[in-house]
């Protein structure tokens, strides 16, 4: 595979590269009941724990598909990051989620970490609106075609999540020895 310093990048605009975006539908947690047993996560402005503030019941008007990148507009430090969302949520309307066929958890693993590098433009002075979260660029690797290079997004990831994992494997056998 070749090296992340070696491939070849571009920048898109978001609203380019995801086929659709929904905001959260919540208005706030005080609305909801909690359920920290069976309870869908709650997703809030931060970056903190993947954007879960807590765990609620489920209410069908408000859950949204997981799947999806969530894009902080605006929060306690957190303005400008994303989040990735594998499961069903319920969210504040804070975050604008993207959706697209292509992703799954590792590409969007992937796109989070790169959104990030350019979170340090956004404040409480400057939030993501939804028409400058579709205006703003991200750097991506891409294929030779130049468009967006999801395999390679997915294997980096995945090869990223291998070599994690065995150096817990590796680290469980030597404290055995």
């Amino acid at each position: 595979m070749i090296p992340l310093k070696d491939k070849q990048w571009k920048s898109f605009f978001i609203g380019d590269i995801f086929d659709y975006f929904a905001p959260g539908k919540s208005k706030g947690l005080n609305h909801l009941e909690e359920d920290k047993t069976f309870g869908k996560s709650y997703i809030g402005a931060t970056n903190r724990n993947n954007g879960v503030l807590s765990f609620v019941r489920a209410d069908k008007k408000l859950l949204q598909k997981g799947n999806s990148v969530g894009f902080i507009k605006n929060g306690n430090g957190s303005a400008g990051y994303a989040i990735y969302k594998y499961e069903s949520f319920i969210s504040t309307s804070d975050v604008i989620f993207a959706y697209s066929d292509w992703l799954n958890r590792y590409i969007g693993l992937f796109i989070t970490t790169c959104s990030d590098m350019s979170q340090e433009k956004y404040s409480h002075g400057y939030k993501w609106t939804k028409e400058r979260l579709l205006r703003s660029g991200i750097m991506l690797p891409v294929n030779e075609c130049g468009t967006p290079d999801y395999e390679y997004m997915e294997q980096y990831s995945k090869n990223l999540l291998y070599r994690k994992l065995q150096s817990y494997i590796n680290f469980s056998t030597d404290q055995k020895e």
